[in-house]
């Protein structure tokens, strides 16, 4: 038992190195990994995964940039839009990443394909092509854990958007962009989480071309273009989005 705890001691100290050295590569993303790996595991325990499961899913989380160490740190920190060619270098960062966890084996090789496919769409348009259940559960995950970590940063390309914005993009790209389960059990996440809900209006909220008052506890169901929604109001004449339906 001594020597197995050695090991898982020697284990979190090798990913607490790597996160680090991610983290020192771009420094507008601190503390990016750490983000992206808690919220990936809360979305997984939603699943009711294996607990197996949710470890390497966790890990590849912390290190799905890892391979960020062999691009150039121009482009990593380049303010404006990217050309063609150092765009084609940064899509390589899964690739390089897999790799160099790859050759560190044991504990992480659970790891490599996750990391690998964390930037496939669920509709095929990602880096390799890969859709559906072709990709990775752990990555399908990850990459909805990781945009919406992204969107809610600054970058040296863009300002951070509210929680709010960020939520109804990734809804918006349920089932294109997204796996739809992954996604529900994302918002259910974010129902829990304090900056799962915004304030809209201090004032009431425009409800069918009104402003209407509403008591603590209402919902309001509603549609925007052809979209069901549902607010939740959490204090007197403050409804607060929670999730689109």
């Amino acid at each position: 038992q001594l020597a197995l705890d050695d090991l898982r001691q020697a284990y979190s100290g090798v990913l607490e190195i790597l996160v680090k050295f991610i983290d020192t590569a771009d420094r507008y993303t601190e503390a990016h990994s750490v983000r992206v790996s808690i919220l990936s595991t809360e979305i997984a325990r939603e699943l009711s995964l294996p607990e197996q499961d949710i470890e390497n899913i966790r890990v590849a989380a912390l290190l799905h940039d890892v391979g960020k160490l062999d691009v150039s740190i121009d482009v990593i920190r380049k303010a404006g839009k990217l050309d063609d060619g150092e765009w084609e270098q940064l899509k390589k960062h899964p690739e390089h990443g897999a790799n160099i966890v790859e050759q560190m084996g044991g504990m992480l090789s659970n790891a490599v394909p996750i990391i690998l496919f964390h930037h496939e769409q669920f509709n095929g348009n990602g880096y390799y092509g890969r859709k559906g259940e072709q990709i990775p559960l752990g990555a399908r995950i990850i990459a909805v854990a990781d945009a919406f970590d992204a969107m809610t940063t600054d970058r040296p390309y863009q300002k951070a958007r509210q929680t709010w914005e960020a939520l109804e993009i990734i809804e918006k790209g349920k089932g294109e962009h997204f796996d739809p389960q992954i996604v529900e059990a994302f918002t259910a996440v974010m129902r829990r989480r304090p900056e799962g809900v915004q304030r809209v209006q201090q004032r009431g909220y425009k409800y069918e071309g009104k402003v209407h008052r509403f008591e603590a506890g209402d919902q309001i169901h509603y549609s925007d273009r052809g979209r069901a929604h549902v607010a939740l109001v959490l204090s007197q004449n403050e409804p607060l989005i929670v999730i689109p339906n």
